[in-house]
């Protein structure tokens, strides 16, 4: 990751590598059976997200690009944000640069699952970029705060190069 996208970060050693090219890295911890958190890294121009009101129609639309085509499942199933509910944008700091933080829940279009999400979009204007860093987690029937909470951890310790 260091070397492909310029960051580091905290991982802890449960976390493997699912997929993972030059611009993009997916990970993932495996809960028990079919519960998992997992966590993706990758890069944006800083075009593709505006200022004001469009700013999370935007990162919602390049989160949903992303898992369309990073992600899929079989047979046309992919994740996307869930419709149903409004996401929330917030401004935050990571890495002493600004960033957007975006929570909100996910689902499986043509699937029975979902689940929460978080998305920071990190200003890197050195790099020409958002440094992107969205978690999710999928674990029906449990409580889900501290696996986000352990996304937002991992997220917090970027250091871009």
């Amino acid at each position: 990751i260091e070397y492909k996208i310029g960051f580091s970060l905290n991982i802890p050693d449960l976390y493997r590598i699912a997929k993972s090219d030059d611009d993009f890295f997916w990970l993932r911890k495996n809960l028990s059976n079919s519960k998992t958190i997992e966590i993706m890294f990758y890069e944006v121009p800083m075009e593709a997200i505006s200022e004001g009101d469009s700013t999370i129609v935007d990162i919602i639309n390049v989160r949903n690009r992303i898992t369309k085509t990073k992600i899929p499942g079989e047979d046309g199933i992919y994740m996307a944000v869930e419709d149903a509910y409004a996401p929330g944008l917030f401004k935050t700091i990571v890495d002493n640069k600004p960033t957007y933080e975006v929570r909100g829940l996910w689902e499986m279009k043509g699937y029975t699952m979902a689940g929460p999400f978080i998305t920071y979009a990190i200003e890197d204007k050195i790099n020409n970029r958002y440094l992107m860093a969205d978690g999710y987690v999928y674990a029906p029937s449990l409580n889900k705060s501290e696996y986000v909470f352990e996304l937002e951890a991992m997220i917090k310790s970027i250091q871009i190069k």
